[in-house]
């Protein structure tokens, strides 16, 4: 009788985590089967042209973005995990990106809007400070790549190695993956940004798709639809891009 109660709870736990699963799964596939049967049922080719200029400031906005978190991130990094390893100062810088990992989107954009209004907000000023929300993020993820190396790195020390030929003789080598991985992460996030692209007066999708929102029945409904469904298929790509560069043994 316990025997068959026990199965019979393990029976119900796998079948719980079986829906959970499936769910999981499912969710991402209907959101992706709603945009696609909407974005081709409505309105006409021509109404897609107005798209072009929101999807060109999104790639700028990412592109830029990038351009910026990827020297300033490494170079963070570097210093903290190389030169000044086992200090306070690395600690403190480590804590830092903690910190900022955990700041919502809306303090970023507070805080890039009245510091850099007084110069004019442009679409480099909205890049900018995704970079600096990004930059923790992804010097998070690569701290914990080179901690990883630690041996490799502290035997090479012991005989006799420089910082500067560990750095690239042994850590960058390493964390390739991660290294990629992180700033197609950081891509992707940069494309899905929209609070602070609406403060700071920004044209993109993510932006375009939050005005349009409150008028949808009055603007073109094929072109909302098919305008999230580019910015769903390039942040998935984006990620699946990392998890795949993750997975490799070699790259």
């Amino acid at each position: 009788m316990d025997k068959t109660i026990l199965d019979l709870k393990a029976l119900g736990v796998k079948l719980i985590l079986l829906c959970a699963a499936g769910m999981v799964f499912l969710l991402p596939a209907g959101m992706l089967a709603t945009l696609v049967i909407y974005a081709l049922s409505s309105d006409s080719v021509e109404s897609y042209s107005g798209m072009l200029p929101a999807i060109t400031g999104s790639l700028y906005t990412a592109c830029v973005s990038l351009a910026i978190v990827v020297p300033l991130s490494l170079s963070v990094v570097i210093y903290a995990g190389e030169y000044c390893r086992g200090t306070r100062l690395s600690q403190w810088i480590r804590n830092s990106f903690y910190f900022g990992s955990s700041i919502p989107a809306v303090i970023w954009g507070i805080c890039g809007y009245f510091m850099l209004q007084p110069w004019g907000l442009t679409p480099f000023s909205v890049a900018l400070v995704i970079a600096w929300m990004i930059v923790p993020y992804t010097s998070n993820m690569l701290l914990g790549a080179i901690d990883r190396v630690h041996n490799e790195r502290m035997g090479a020390y012991s005989l006799g190695a420089i910082p500067i030929t560990v750095i690239f003789k042994i850590t960058l080598p390493s964390i390739r993956k991660e290294f990629f991985a992180a700033y197609f992460l950081a891509f992707g996030r940069a494309l899905g940004e929209t609070l602070i692209v609406v403060m700071l007066l920004g044209h993109t999708m993510t932006s375009e798709l939050l005005f349009s929102f409150d008028s949808f029945h009055q603007v073109h409904s094929g072109m909302f639809f098919l305008m999230a469904l580019v910015l769903f298929i390039l942040t998935a790509v984006c990620n699946l891009i990392a998890r795949y560069l993750l997975k490799r043994k070699s790259l």
